[in-house]
């Protein structure tokens, strides 16, 4: 099965964090034979600087086709990209799982699951 991931590049450590996410990708590419498919897009300041606007057009269209995407962080104009893809994709729950493991824990059969509003 192919998968269309959309790679939204940001501002800051962006660059470097996608470097080590990316080699996941190829080593799932290899390891599973999945068909992964990334296409690359741009928001953020550096993105405003060269464009004029802090997210296109085209990383949006990019971003609804796509199966998954990865954005990486981005810098003062953050608002301008995170609240508008939430809203136009009505992602209004941020899910944050927390589960600890026998070895490392402090406490015992803590399973929990925090639901916040993005």
């Amino acid at each position: 099965m192919k998968y269309n991931i959309a790679w939204v590049h940001g501002d800051g450590i962006g660059p470097e964090i996608s470097k080590a996410a990316l080699k996941i990708l190829d080593t799932l590419r290899e390891k599973r034979a999945l068909d992964l498919r990334v296409s690359f897009y741009h928001a953020g300041d550096h993105c405003k600087s060269s464009f004029g606007v802090p997210l296109p057009d085209a990383t949006i269209d990019g971003i609804r086709q796509a199966d998954a995407t990865v954005k990486e962080p981005v810098g003062e104009s953050a608002a301008d990209v995170i609240v508008r893809l939430r809203r136009m994709l009505d992602l209004y729950a941020n899910i944050r799982p927390a589960k600890n493991y026998e070895k490392h824990a402090y406490f015992n059969d803590i399973d929990l699951i925090i639901v916040r509003e993005n």
